[in-house]
Formats: C-alpha cells, structure tokens, sequence
C-alpha cells in the first residue's frame, strides 16, 4: 500500500468526507489547498514520514510541534479541525496497512453550549402574553353562565399561564382527557389528569397496554398534569356544567391555538404561548419556580411521569401474602452466573458457543440442508445455553427461521453481524439484572467498534431487534432511546417507584427463606437496602470489595474499576455516602453485617456482597434479580416491578429531598421520606451542600454516576409533574371578588363572608377548598390484589445474631496483626472503650505466669500475641463450636453462670504453657469441675492421671465414668491428697496417637476458656488471679 501521506493529497481528499458542505466544488477546492499547506509543514518537521521506508520513530517528540504549527498557520478553527481530523485518518490507515505503528492524536470534541431560555425574543413574547392575560382579566364578567366552549377555552388558557402546561402537544391531550365523566384521578387532597400522547421523538413512553384480541403490548406515553387552584376551579365550573353537555374537543393543535386566541383576544403562536406562559406563572407572587422546572414545563428537559398504577399504590400503600420460601426456587440456571466474574473458563465457553454456531450455520455444496434441520441444530444448542445472553442469540436466530419466514442467508448475515460482539460484550455481565441505562451503554461500547456509518447503522439495527426480542421473551426493559436516527424504535423508561411499605415487605420475605443461611438472608437484605438508597447500580453493589467502603462515620462507598467489573463511564467513578442514606434500623443491621464481613475476611480484597461459599466470588444478581420481580409481584398485587426499580426508587426520592425544603409535599408523598426532619436537613447538606436548587440537581447526579443531571432527570426522577404544580400552587395573589367568581366559581355569599372576616381569597389559601369540591369527579382506582387480604403487622429482622465473642476475635486478631487500635475501631464501627476493654483483658491473660515466672498461656515463641492459636484441623474446629454453644447454654442460666465463670477461672490459672493438662490438688476442686465440665465435653472425652502416695486415696477421686490412670509418688507431705492431671481427648485421639503413646490430646478446652476469659472478665479481675 501507498504511503497515505503521500498519496495524492487533492484525490485522497476528494475521497474523504469532511462535511455536508464539503461536496460544493468551492468548498472542496479550499479544503484541498489547505490540506496541502498542512502536508508541507507536517513534511518539514517529521520528514521521516514521508520517506520511501517511512519512519515513524520520532513521530510522538516532534507531533506537538507539527500541529501547533499547522494551527498557527490555518485562517480558522474550523480549518484546522478539518485538516487535523484528515491527518488521523491517513495515520491511521498507515497504521493498519503496517507502514508504522503510531499512538494516533486524540480526536478534537466540541461541546457545543446550549442555548439559554433567558433572551430577548422571549422577553418579548412573555411581554406581549403578560398584557394579553391584564387584558383577559379585565374582560372577565360576574355573569352566573358561560358557555361550555368558553369555559374550556378559560380552562386551557389557565393551564398555560398559570399551571405550566406550556408542551403544546399536551393541549389537545388535555382537552380530549375532559371529555371523560371522571378525568380526574388521585384523593380529596391530591389530584391529577392523566394525559396520552403518541410516544416517539421527545415523548418517551413510560408504560405499556395490552392490545384489544392480541397477545401483545403497544407502548404508551402517560403525562400527569396536576393543575393549579385556579385551574381546578375553572376545571369543576367546566365538569359541574348543568346542561351536561361538553363541547367537541378540539382534535388537533391548530383547533387549540383557535380556541386560546379566541378568548384571549389575540393571535399568538405556539411558540409565543409556551413561552409566554411560563413567564406569566413564574412571575405570580409567591411562586419561585426553579429553573429546572421551567426546563421540564416546557419540554426542553424531558423527564417521564409515575404511571398511575404506581401512584395509585402511593395513595393505597396495602401489602399481599407471599408464598415464596425457597430462594433456590428463583435459580434458572444450573450453576450461579455471575455478572462480574471473569475467568478463563467463561472465555473458553463463549469462544466455544461462537464455534458451534458458526458451523451450524457452514454452508456444504454437497450436503444441501433444509431449514428445519438448521432450526433442530440451532435449538439443541439453545438447550446447552445456561447464559441469558446466549439463550437470547439463540431464540431470536431461531425466531428470524421460524416465526418470520426469513432464508438462511439472512439468519447467517445477522449472525456474522453481531454474535461475536454481543457474546464478547455480554461474557461477564448478567443481563437479567440490567436496567435501560446498562443496555444502553452495552450496546454503545459494541457500535463504537464499527469504521464505518453503513456498518454502524445495519449493526444498531440489528441488535435493536435483538434487543425487542429480549423484551418480549425474557423481560429486558425497552430502550429510553434509538440507538441510531431514523431506525424507529420508540423511547421508552420503564418509570416505577417502590414505596416504603412494599420494601418493608420485600425484605420482611427474604427472612422467610428456608434454604439459606441466617447470614445469607441478611447479605441478600443488605444488598437490596444499598440498591434502594444508595442508587447505586446492581453490578456496582456487587463488585464493592471491603476496601472499597470508607472505615468512617458516613462509611463513604468508593464505586472504581477492579477486577470484578470496570465503571461504565468516567462520572461512573465516585463516591457515595452510605451510613447518612439509611434509616435508623437499616444503618443498624448494615453495620453490622460489614463489620461481621470484615471481622471474618481474610483480606480486604475480599467482595462485601459473595456466593455464601466464596468470598471472591460475585454474588449471584440473575437469581436476586428474579426474586425481586416475583415478590414484589405477589405483595403489590401483580404490580411489574424490576431489581433496577430500586435505583429509580432512590434517585426519586433524593428529588424529593432537594425540594422538601421549597415545598410542602402532600402526607402521600412525603412518606417516601423516612427520615425525621433533622435528619432530611442533614442528609440534603451532606449531599448537596448549602448551595442554589440546579446545584443539588448536579451533585444528584454525581451521585448516579451521570455526567449531567439531563439523564438523571430523563430516567430515573418521577416527580418532576408534581413538583411542578406545588411550586405554582404557592400563588399567592389576591383576587378580585369577580376574579374568584369566574375563575375559581366561588359563591358570592362564601365571597362577602371572607371579606368580612379577613380571610384571603389567594389560590394557595383556596386550593384544599377546591381539590375537595372535585371529588365526585375523581375515579375510583381499580381495587388491588393485595387490598383487604394481608396488612404489614411484622417487620423484617433488622439486627445480626452477633456475640461479643466474634467481634472480640476478629478486633483483637486484627490488632495482633498490627492494626492501631484507634484505627481498629473506626473500622470496625466499634465504640473505642469496648475494643480497649477487650485489649486490656487480652494482656492481662498474657501477663498470667507460673510459679517458676514462666508464661502460664503463651510459649515464648508466641509471648507478644494477645489471642491462643486458632484450632487447625476440621475436627477441632467443630469441637470447638460445639463446645461455645454449649457455654452460651450455661452462661444463659443464672443458677449455671457462677460455675461457668469458676470453670474458666480454675482452668486458667492451673494450666502451663510447657504441658498439657489441668492440675488438681484436690479431689473435692476435681469433682465441682466435672460436674458442669461435662455438660461441655461428655465423660468418655476425658483421661485422668492421679499421682498418689498410697492407693486408699483412688477412691476419693473416682466419680462419672472417667477413664483414670494412676501412679504411685513418695512425697506424702507434698500430695497426701494425691495431684490429678486432667487431659481432654483429641475428638479423632485412635487415628493420630503414635506409636508408644498413651493418647493424643486436644486443646480446643483451653483455647475456648481463654477467648471467652477476654469478654467475661474485667482486667482487674483477671489480674487478681495471680494474687
């Protein structure tokens, strides 16, 4: 191949697509001279490139000077843009044909400032509309009947001046939705109308509707308008119409923009009204109307409504039985499929699922082959797939032959195109977990693969197809957005909230589970409290190692690449406080299951969230993500809901929480908060600072992962509508007596009676008044599955079965290791005093000595540890828990307690570190000890050595049946009652006594004495047994 830097640089340009404009003859010529005159400078200063054996050696030292000097020199930018972006693809087509081997320039972004609302043309408009609605005013008259056609005509206009109804697609909506008897939804305090618009460019649909006499769905787009006092006076004029006839509704725009300008008097467009009215709204007294929301009302920032089926949840938060008790029950797949392990093994399969599929599809001349059989093939591999993405590939190849009639040459193309990078893509991720975002960035990172725009929208086509088909096969939620211009998928967000009872519920049947483990039931609870609070994704949570999670107050999350999955972007990188986002009792059972988990880790590398047998092993989020759908099903009533509905859940509420301040939500509402007032205030300055509303919106975001609010709003916050009409019901503008006659429909009676008595007649002031004038309008939800059966009477368990004694060990092995104590506390969520407690205990312990001055529990070679050595084999290790359960058993009991704490005290302080066993003088001290000993260890585990001067003495030690040996000893004034050397037998004694020996002992006893010594005794107790 030809040096592309020394091709014919007119030809290879004329090649290259710079631009719409660059096919014009005038703009090509220029475009030519000035890649010309860049050529000539990169010539002069990196001559070795355009050699006959090109040289790139020095290419990285002298590029920064080439192109300052090719910037210098262009006229323009916008000149130097171009060339520069001609000059990568040259290099990078040397690149590829192997003349050299350069790290090519980063491409130049240009971020292009949206322009701002705040400008004179819509000054200008809000001025002209501003005089219009002074104008309105005045016309309005006390007269006792209006014609139908003019009330809906006062109706709309008052939703665009002042209850931000400023999208004019929404106007006819709005007019079309009043035709019903009962438009309104919602209670005697709280009510809306919900809207229908076509979903498609800028109206994303946020729910689907079965479709009359067919199995399938069709996507809907539900905006909820809550209407202003004002409005909702001129809305129950209009419904409460005597004669019970309502105008034909205006079935187009153009038919509402007549009707408007009519009553107004006026001839404005739709642009001048949306902009206009949302001026005059803003500029009402008391309304302070935030930025944001001004975005929102006039559709420059989109941000979908809560779907009534949630809403009506809100309003009737009841809670359904659930017969779900077996959590292996939620397993598809034969083996766990974790989402963000990655090994060796799941490369070799996905390279081998790849092979079998390109030769099933291997076209042989000479062994021609019907499509049923390639269909036979395809799904006896589809039966090997354990994969969800492998499953998916595979049904919807076999979909394409089979439902759609398509050839084998077309199945084959669709393979080719995208099941290499999809299998790639998807190898470590469980797809049943992902949420639109996920899918999003997936199938990004696979388009940005493709060289060329042809490529690139035939791919996008295909996976957007294969991307329906896992929506309707294995509930993948739609796509918020085409993946390319013009391919014609319709936006959706799967918009859902999950309230405050339903996850008390949620959690309250993750304690029902029978199959599992106490401490996997509460990991399972702790990652659903992190994923509804934290707004932290699912693959996120599961890949937060220990040493990922802050040893402080706030326990700060640090969510960064790591071997168990990589952030998705770059704002994905971040931090999240996780201690300040909990309630009481959840921040409870949270700490305590980290310090359990790091009590117990070996390393700090270890995952918080695990496979119960594998700590370095992703937790299984399909199975979750399962269990999750099902449950929530069941306890709402059959309520769709999703594992990423948490993270919605979350970023809604935290809406909540920027606004609580500015507003007073309604009692529905405001119990998504489940914090005290203190606490909101805190939470919100944590988050967000002291600074303006868009800045908590952009720390919001932060929070997500999301590099601007735009998406977070767009997605994940569901009360945007809402927030928007509590703003605009702060008016507090006094209205004339004929104002609240025509406007709000007041009597003049209740008028003149809150003159006399001073009472405000302002719309803030009236609007409780009027939403209870509505009622009768109101229709009356659905009755759920879950009403009347079952209420909330229990809570799930908010607290870990754990003991003193494995907080002791686990704190005290981690100071033995070298951990500052200070620091040990603070990790571990400890109170300082308790860990000093246990610390001083331990060395007291160690201090104990003999009478020779010997170490009396350590050896020297362990005389600077703090803890005895931990059993080794598995035999021991069971001796060992069997036997602490055992002394929980006693120490629970007042009238065994005493002996238990004697136990440990004689057994402690008749011990040596040299030799094995327990020293007795006296056969009475011999006798107490075995009387509760062997409630701990039965009879046949022990062996007694008695020395004694004369065998009448056997007798006074003879008790239980103890295996008891003897030997005769000449000091009679030293031992005249005889010495006894009390042994415990090693659980597997007949397999491990050598050759010689008498027995094989076992030291669980003592060790088990000297760590409950550190939590039963204070350190000066402990002292005064040397005394």
């Amino acid at each position: 191949m030809e040096n592309p830097l020394t091709t014919d640089a007119q030809q290879t340009y004329r090649n290259v697509r710079l631009g719409r404009d660059s096919r014009t003859a005038a703009r090509r010529r220029e475009d030519e001279r000035t890649v010309q005159a860049a050529l000539t400078i990169l010539q002069e200063t990196i001559p070795g490139l355009f050699r006959a054996q090109p040289d790139a050696s020095q290419f990285e030292e002298l590029w920064p000077k080439a192109d300052k000097k090719i910037e210098q020199h262009l006229a323009n930018f916008r000149a130097y843009r171009r060339v520069y972006s001609w000059i990568r693809k040259q290099l990078e087509a040397g690149n590829q044909a192997g003349i050299w081997a350069i790290d090519i320039p980063p491409p130049i972004i240009t971020l292009r400032q949206r322009k701002t609302t705040r400008n004179l043309r819509r000054h200008q408009h809000a001025r002209l509309v501003a005089l219009a609605e002074s104008d309105w005013k005045a016309r309005l008259t006390a007269a006792d009947s209006v014609s139908p056609s003019k009330q809906l005509a006062r109706l709309l206009l008052s939703s665009i001046l002042y209850g931000g109804l400023n999208r004019a697609q929404l106007w006819p909506a709005l007019a079309e939705a009043l035709s019903q008897p009962k438009p309104l939804f919602g209670n005697s305090s709280l009510c809306w109308v919900p809207l229908h618009i076509t979903p498609g460019q800028g109206w994303a649909s946020n729910q689907r509707q079965p479709v009359d006499n067919a199995d399938s769905e069709k996507p809907v787009c539900e905006v909820h308008y809550f209407p202003d006092p004002i409005t909702l006076g001129l809305l129950r004029q209009y419904l409460s119409s005597k004669d019970g006839k309502k105008p034909q509704a205006p079935g187009n725009l153009s038919a509402c923009l007549e009707l408007i300008n009519k009553e107004l008097k006026a001839s404005f467009t739709q642009r001048q009204l949306e902009w206009g009215g949302i001026t005059v709204a803003e500029s009402q007294p008391g309304v302070e109307l935030p930025q944001v929301l001004v975005e929102y009302a006039t559709g420059r920032q989109p941000s979908s409504s809560l779907p009534t089926c949630y809403w009506n949840r809100l309003l009737q938060p009841s809670i359904g039985p659930c017969d779900e008790y077996l959590f292996a029950d939620f397993a598809v797949f034969s083996g766990p499929v974790s989402k963000l392990g990655r090994t060796p093994s799941k490369k070799q399969r996905q390279t081998h699922i790849l092979s079998k599929l390109t030769r099933i599809f291997r076209v042989d001349p000479a062994k021609p082959r019907a499509k049923r059989q390639l269909i036979t093939e395809l799904a006896a591999l589809a039966d090997e797939c354990e994969k969800t993405s492998e499953q998916v590939l595979l049904g919807w190849l076999i979909h394409h032959l089979n439902e759609r009639g398509n050839a084998e040459s077309t199945a084959r193309r669709y393979m080719n195109t995208v099941a290499a990078e999809w299998l790639n893509a998807t190898e470590s991720h469980d797809l049943l977990s992902f949420d639109q975002e996920d899918f999003q960035s997936l199938y990004s990172h696979i388009l940005d693969t493709q060289r060329s725009q042809k490529e690139r929208s035939y791919r996008a086509g295909r996976l957007e197809d294969l991307h329906q088909f896992g929506v309707q096969t294995m509930d993948f939620p739609p796509l918020h957005e085409p993946l390319q211009e013009g391919t014609g998928t319709i936006p959706h967000v799967s918009a859902a909230i999950v309230d405050e009872p339903l996850f008390s519920g949620l959690l309250l049947q993750c304690d029902q589970f029978k199959d599992i483990t106490p401490p996997h039931r509460t990991m399972l609870k702790c990652f659903l409290i992190m994923a509804f609070r934290t707004a932290l994704r699912p693959g996120e949570i599961a890949k937060l190692r220990l040493r990922d999670i802050e040893p402080s107050p706030d326990a700060w999350l640090f969510v960064r690449d790591n071997k168990h999955g990589s952030n998705k972007t770059a704002a994905a990188l971040r931090k999240v406080p996780l201690f300040p986002l909990l309630t009481e009792p959840e921040s409870q059972l949270m700490r305590d299951f980290i310090r359990s988990r790091r009590l117990y880790s070996q390393s700090s590398a270890e995952l918080l969230f695990h496979q119960p047998d594998n700590p370095r092993e992703p937790l299984d989020t399909g199975t979750l993500s399962i269990a999750v759908k099902k449950i929530l099903a069941d306890v709402s009533g059959g309520i769709n809901y999703r594992l990423y509905h948490l993270r919605h859940s979350a970023l809604t509420r935290l809406q909540l929480l920027i606004h609580h301040d500015q507003v007073s939500l309604p009692a529905e509402v405001d119990a998504l908060l489940p914090y005290p007032p203190m606490h909101r205030q805190a939470l919100l300055e944590k988050l967000c600072g002291q600074g303006r509303l868009r800045d908590r919106y952009q720390a919001i975001a932060v929070l997500a992962g999301h590099s601007s609010p735009g998406m977070t709003l767009s997605t994940y916050m569901h009360f945007s509508d809402l927030l928007l009409a509590l703003h605009l019901q702060e008016n507090t503008r006094e209205l004339s007596s004929t104002e609240a006659f025509a406007l709000l429909g007041l009597r003049r009676h209740r008028i003149s009676h809150m003159r006399r008595n001073n009472l405000p007649i302002t719309p803030t002031a009236l609007a409780g008044f009027l939403h209870k004038r509505l009622t009768r309008f109101i229709k009356t939800p659905p009755p759920s599955r879950a009403d009347g059966r079952f209420h909330l009477t229990k809570t799930a368990k908010m607290r870990m079965d754990q003991t003193a004694y494995a907080k002791a060990l686990g704190v005290l092995g981690k100071i033995q290791a070298g951990q500052d104590p200070t620091e040990t506390a603070m990790y571990y969520q400890l109170p300082p005093e308790q860990i000093n407690h246990w610390l001083q205990a331990a060395q007291a312990l160690r201090e104990l000595k003999t009478t020779k001055n010997a170490s009396r529990l350590f050896p020297k070679s362990r005389r600077h540890h703090l803890l005895p050595p931990d059993p080794v084999d598995v035999a021991e290790k069971r001796d060992l828990a069997a036997a602490h359960h055992h002394c929980r058993k006693l120490f629970a009991k007042s009238h065994s307690r005493p002996e238990l704490l004697w136990l440990i005290e004689y057994t402690l302080t008749h011990i040596n570190s040299a030799h094995s066993g327990i020293t007795f003088h006296s056969a009475q001290d011999f006798k107490r000890y075995m009387r509760t000993m062997t409630q701990i260890f039965e009879w046949p585990r022990w062996r007694l050595h008695i020395g004694v001067t004369d065998t009448e003495t056997l007798s006074q030690w003879r008790c239980g049946r103890l295996l008891m040996e003897y030997s005769l000893m000449k000091q009679e004034a030293r031992f005249a009652h005889g010495k006894g050397i009390l042994k415990l037998r090693h659980p597997e004694e007949k397999g491990r006594t050598e050759a010689g020996k008498k027995g094989y002992s076992s030291h669980t006893l003592i060790t088990l004495f000297h760590r409950l010594a550190i939590i039963l005794f204070k350190p000066d107790e402990i002292r005064a047994w040397q005394d």
